[in-house]
This record gives C-alpha cells, sequence and structure tokens, in this order.
C-alpha cells in the first residue's frame, strides 16, 4: 500500500486505502494475506535483488503452503534459463530479507504478460511503456 511500516498515517477519507485497512483489521485472515503479499512489494524487493536481478525477474509470492520456494516469473525463456543459472545469487539476495529466511528454493515461470510488470523496466537500454513491452512480446 505504499505506506511506512510504521507510525500513524493519515490518508484522505475517499482513499481506498483506509477501506482496504479497515477490511485488514476486520477480518484477520485477509490482514495476514495482506501482510504477506507486501513482502513482495517493489520497495521491498527491488532494494534486495539489485538492479541487475530486478530486471531479469520478479518474485510473485510463494510456490507452496509451507513458504519454503518462491515463484519468479521471467518474460522470455533466455531470462528463465540466465534466472535458473543464477537460481543461487537469487535465494541468496531474498534470504536476507526477514520474512524470506526460511526459503530453499525458487520456481522460475516464463509470463510476458504477467502483472509484475505492468510498470516501466529497462530493455537494452532504452524505456518503454507496458503497452510496448506488451506488443513485442507478441
Amino acid at each position: 500500500m505504499d505506506l511506512p511500516p510504521t507510525g500513524r498515517v493519515r490518508l484522505p477519507r475517499g482513499d481506498v486505502r483506509t477501506a482496504v485497512a479497515r477490511a485488514a483489521n476486520s477480518a484477520p485472515a485477509f490482514g495476514a494475506a495482506l501482510r504477506q503479499s507486501a513482502v513482495f512489494s517493489r520497495t521491498v524487493l527491488e532494494p534486495a535483488l539489485g538492479a541487475e536481478l530486478w530486471t531479469l525477474c520478479r518474485p510473485l509470492g510463494f510456490a507452496d503452503q509451507r513458504h519454503t520456494k518462491v515463484v519468479v516469473a521471467t518474460t522470455s525463456s533466455v531470462a528463465a534459463q540466465e534466472t535458473q543459472l543464477r537460481a543461487r545469487e537469487l535465494l541468496y539476495r531474498l534470504k536476507t530479507l526477514e520474512p524470506l529466511k526460511d526459503i530453499v528454493g525458487v520456481k522460475v515461470i516464463v509470463d510476458a504478460r504477467s502483472s509484475a510488470f505492468c510498470f516501466r523496466y529497462s530493455v537494452l537500454g532504452t524505456r518503454y511503456s507496458v503497452l510496448e513491452c506488451r506488443h513485442r512480446a507478441r
């Protein structure tokens, strides 16, 4: 939700984040799911992975119920192969985050239309918008 992890925050009355916060407080399962998904936000993962790994792949969530494997999406099979070759480095960097300290593996998937790539990213040194990247992936 792009809010600081601690402290009081005043949001405008019509802000959707207010409704989400109320729902999270009233439904404990929903609140727990929100806290788990916050681990995979861009603001948390990008500094931990570094610029090179961040442009190569995006961790999306847990692959199993025990939270020991992380699903990582890439845009092409070439990027998936490179991600698989760098899996140990990826695991090491992900384990630096406290909520992900117990992971033991990554599952790499190829998904060019993944919602994880719905923001601008660098391709060959040039910035393309999401629509241009999706058009080029076809």
